[in-house]
């Protein structure tokens, strides 16, 4: 089952590449969440890329469901992308300055959904998330409590999963190529509109 995923900038709709390991985008048509009941992916690249989120294009708590994807870079930023009720939140690990931070975050908000992007390897700033390979870095964050994950595939197909990872958590996956392949398990999977 294949669900929509899309990104934004400033109030417009965005085309979204991965290149040379970064995110590509341009402006494309002005953005609103289209009246549909599949489950819709968002990210909002303003915070992504420079920590700025912009829920107020976002409809107040939307009768989709949504996931939302803002770009903390802190911990603390979690409460407001709650506050923002624009749907469920995604935690994403790519800006995130480590377990420190990923520490404060599980203090503001139970029952997160953590989003890992990945490449070859998991792709993000901090090491204490990129130096782990996939599987040791899911089966850390369950020890934490963590048991929804969304994983943006960036370029290559993941390692399957074992049954005992899939077996106790909720695995939803995005994917910006067509050809890439989604491990057994999946709740369902994002794909770039």
């Amino acid at each position: 089952m294949s669900w929509p995923w899309i990104a934004y900038n400033n109030g417009k709709l965005v085309t979204l590449d991965f290149l040379e390991n970064r995110f590509q985008f341009k402006n494309k048509d002005n953005f609103h969440i289209p009246e549909e009941s599949d489950p819709l992916l968002i990210w909002d690249m303003r915070g992504i890329q420079k920590n700025r989120p912009d829920p107020s294009t976002l409809p107040l708590n939307p009768k989709r469901t949504v996931f939302v994807d803002s770009g903390s870079f802190y911990g603390e930023d979690i409460i407001d992308c709650i506050m923002a009720d624009r749907g469920e939140v995604i935690l994403p690990l790519r800006n995130l300055n480590g377990f420190d931070e990923l520490n404060i975050a599980l203090d503001f908000a139970e029952n997160l959904m953590i989003g890992i992007d990945y490449t070859d390897s998991v792709f993000a700033k901090h090491k204490d998330f990129s130096d782990m390979p996939l599987i040791n870095l899911i089966t850390h964050l369950q020890t934490l409590k963590i048991n929804k994950f969304l994983i943006t595939l960036l370029g290559s197909n993941p390692p399957s999963l074992p049954n005992s990872i899939i077996d106790t958590s909720d695995f939803y996956f995005a994917k910006i190529n067509k050809n890439i392949t989604v491990p057994y398990g999946s709740k369902g999977v994002f794909e770039l509109v």
